[in-house]
């Protein structure tokens, strides 16, 4: 017997039953895309399965991060950063203006100078907030707190973009009290991973930002504790849908299919009569931007 050649055919054996099973596998998840989570998948792979489009830059570096202690009461000094024609109302720490006579703004939005002539001399806590999106009837900035935002503290304007002018609007400010003590967080690829596995995400949808911050829900409460979380921004047939994946746990914060119920609540309870359903606006994102 020549045991030369019959282990080179067992080599040989081997060699093609897994590549056998290989196919077996590639067959079962091609035709049955649910069965992709029995199975351990890198991101790539799963966007592939999927069908889903990574329109953004991830970070796969490990940080560790604390949690923050905020609180919703303002400071004695909130009545010292309006300015002439401001008519304000403040609900704990949230205030609501209406601009009479409307600001005015000169040829075409520019971050810079719209920062240095309105955010610093009209809003309370201007510096805090940074350019978040933006769209024609609105510009959005949200509070950051050191380089990362909290995401449930914005400062919305409503604008008439046609009359370059502003005309109301709302801010939430968090005065943050103290930091714990910092922790291990899941990176990027973790929390997409968990949306993706989750369905969350469906097929086709483009993923366009993933950013890291701070994320809670609000409660009647002076006090409360942020965590550090993933917000996920995807589009999903024409719509802009955002999801927050807690960065301690993973665990999914907030359903994206209720996202825009949630802000048009918000809307009807502060504005009225200004209930659309099935709006949409595409977001852009960054910290300085034009338009006009």
């Amino acid at each position: 017997m020549n045991w030369g050649s019959t282990k080179w055919m067992l080599i040989v054996m081997f060699l093609v039953l897994n590549l056998f099973l290989g196919f077996q596998l590639w067959q079962k998840t091609s035709a049955h895309p649910e069965l992709a989570h029995s199975y351990e998948y890198t991101l790539d792979e799963l966007l592939y399965l999927h069908r889903i489009t990574l329109d953004t830059e991830l970070d796969p570096g490990e940080k560790s991060l604390a949690q923050l202690e905020v609180s919703s009461s303002l400071g004695n000094d909130v009545y010292q950063f309006f300015g002439e024609g401001q008519k304000v109302q403040i609900k704990e720490n949230m205030i609501l203006s209406v601009l009479s006579p409307p600001y005015q703004w000169e040829g075409s939005f520019d971050s810079k100078a719209f920062r240095d002539q309105f955010i610093n001399k009209y809003i309370y806590q201007g510096e805090a907030y940074r350019l978040d999106s933006f769209g024609p009837s609105f510009i959005r900035y949200v509070q950051h707190h050191g380089d990362l935002p909290i995401f449930i503290s914005e400062l919305k304007l409503t604008v008439n973009e046609q009359a370059q002018q502003v005309t109301d609007y709302r801010q939430l400010y968090f005065r943050v009290l103290a930091e714990g003590i910092k922790q291990p967080i899941i990176s990027s690829y973790s929390g997409l991973l968990t949306l993706i596995d989750q369905q969350v995400i469906p097929p086709y949808a483009t993923i366009v930002d993933v950013t890291l911050g701070y994320y809670g829900h609000p409660y009647d409460a002076q006090q409360q504790v942020l965590t550090p979380t993933w917000r996920i921004t995807f589009l999903d047939d024409g719509f802009t849908k955002v999801s927050y994946v807690n960065a301690y746990t993973g665990a999914i914060e907030l359903d994206p299919n209720q996202t825009d119920e949630v802000m048009q609540d918000e809307l009807t309870l502060f504005y009225p009569g200004q209930r659309q359903h099935g709006q949409c606006h595409l977001y852009s994102h960054g910290t300085d931007a034009a338009f006009g």
